[in-house]
């Protein structure tokens, strides 16, 4: 019976350490997209070069697609330059060695298309690799405010659906908000 119980101990926690602390990597990787932030408008290289992966690829808000090296560069060109960058609404999943993380930033600065006043939806990848969390791959969209969503309605309102490929079957508004 103490067999039976030793093994039952052991198996417990075997299952724990392999599964990890979900708790503690969703507190990690919260903190991890705030010091990311920090680190972007500072801008602080040598972190951004530690936490980015050697294959990190980031899909910009405006659809640009930049490798680890043309994002570091913008960064240390100060082509994209940040004022403030805070995150709120994170939320993390986290399965096994990989964690997706989504948010949203408002995000003041400018980058190569111009001045950036704005709210954007990021999805981000991380994977554990020697036992600390690297960014992947990030992609942004721009979020629009509820103000916009609603001087969007009214403008379709007025002055008709707009128009485009596919548009005709949607609905006036329907790309609001």
């Amino acid at each position: 019976m103490k067999h039976l119980f030793a093994i039952a101990v052991f198996l417990l926690a075997a299952c724990t350490w392999a599964v990890g602390d979900t708790a503690s990597d969703e507190r990690e990787l919260t903190q991890l997209v705030n010091d990311l932030n920090a680190a972007i408008v500072k801008p602080d290289i040598a972190f951004l070069e530690r936490v980015l992966a050697k294959d990190y690829v980031h899909y910009r808000p405006h659809g640009n697609v930049e490798t680890r090296s043309q994002y570091l560069e913008d960064r240390k060109s100060g082509s994209v330059d940040f004022d403030s960058l805070v995150a709120d609404e994170i939320k993390v999943r986290v399965y096994g060695g990989t964690a997706i993380v989504t948010y949203r930033s408002t995000a003041k600065g400018k980058d190569q298309d111009g001045a950036i006043d704005e709210q954007r939806r990021w999805t981000r990848v991380f994977v554990r690799k020697d036992g600390h969390w690297q960014l992947v791959d990030s992609q942004g969209q721009q979020s629009r405010s509820p103000e916009r969503a609603w001087s969007y309605r009214v403008h379709c309102k007025i002055f008709g659906a707009f128009t485009g490929p596919n548009v005709e079957r949607h609905e006036v508004g329907a790309y609001a908000a």
